[in-house]
């Protein structure tokens, strides 16, 4: 093992990594799925690794697509019900088998680097409430699991297109929706913000997800939507939100709460609690602004541009 040291964390190393067949959850999350899919392929012998319950399944494919610019052998195949044959549902995706040849090296790549679908959300969002938005570094065609905000404006009614490469959303009457968000957990803050602002009550399924994020992000985005003044329940699996549109909540008086509220430390829950302030009766101050450096250092200043 290696030695632990107390300015350190404390974690053990026993190599090697053993080549082989192995079978492992995906129900908590890609990121030890990714972390072996890089790791496999430097082992003697070829590996297999069954994922079972899969979930965030397009970060596993992003691991794939990336693994493979570097000149990585990697196969995968998606098993499921005939709901998923029929459909390629990826929510009705039971397993998939990722096949890896051992005894590889990675080579040297020249990529570029995709815009980040889940940072741009929240100007998505923004303007499709508050007014327009124009966001350029966006890859339509995109792995990424975030870029399905774009399907969840267009249910909720939202205008968009895209001109000269950008991305462009503009205000609408918006209306209530429904979604899964089980491969796209990273959307639940902001959609439950664009939800406060469409008349009916929307529907984002795939809250269990939420347990084990920067914070426990299902009890966070509770105690932002409570604190908001916003009507909302969790039932089994599902985040139910009561929201009204921006001139229903402007004409009755009923604008969004302000004041100070937790972030958790949380990057996704400061960016989303921004958007949300643009529809406050008053300021909404954060006790951990700075905790956006995470994913976005520079959302402060961008956002006030």
């Amino acid at each position: 093992g290696v030695p632990i040291r107390s300015d350190k964390i404390p974690l053990s190393l026993t190599p090697p990594l053993i080549a082989g067949n192995a079978e492992i959850s995906g129900k908590d999350g890609s990121q030890l799925i990714s972390g072996l899919m890089m790791a496999l392929p430097l082992c003697d012998k070829n590996s297999t690794l069954y994922v079972s319950e899969p979930k965030s399944i397009p970060y596993m494919f992003i691991t794939e697509d990336i693994l493979k610019k570097f000149g990585v052998r990697i196969k995968s195949e998606m098993e499921g019900d005939e709901k998923f044959i029929e459909e390629m549902d990826w929510s009705a995706c039971s397993q998939i088998a990722f096949t890896i040849k051992g005894g590889q090296d990675y080579k040297a790549a020249d990529l570029e680097i995709e815009g980040d679908w889940s940072a741009a959300a929240n100007f998505l969002v923004a303007g499709a409430i508050f007014g327009k938005a124009e966001v350029r570094g966006l890859f339509a065609k995109s792995l990424q699991a975030d870029i399905s905000i774009v399907d969840i404006l267009v249910e909720a009614g939202a205008v968009l297109s895209e001109i000269d490469g950008a991305v462009c959303v503009s205000k609408a009457p918006l209306e209530a929706f429904e979604t899964d968000l089980g491969n796209a957990p990273d959307l639940f803050p902001i959609c439950s913000v664009l939800a406060a602002f469409c008349d009916g009550r929307s529907s984002l399924c795939g809250v269990n997800r939420l347990r084990a994020k920067e914070s426990d992000r299902a009890a966070a985005i509770m105690e932002m939507l409570e604190g908001l003044g916003i009507e909302a329940a969790i039932e089994d699996d599902t985040l139910f939100i009561n929201g009204q549109t921006l001139t229903k909540r402007l004409v009755n008086g009923n604008l969004l709460k302000g004041g100070l509220f937790r972030t958790h430390h949380d990057h996704r829950m400061a960016m989303a609690l921004k958007i949300a302030s643009m529809g406050a009766e008053k300021p909404i101050e954060l006790d951990v602004p700075e905790c956006v450096a995470k994913s976005f250092p520079g959302f402060w200043e961008m956002f006030d541009y």
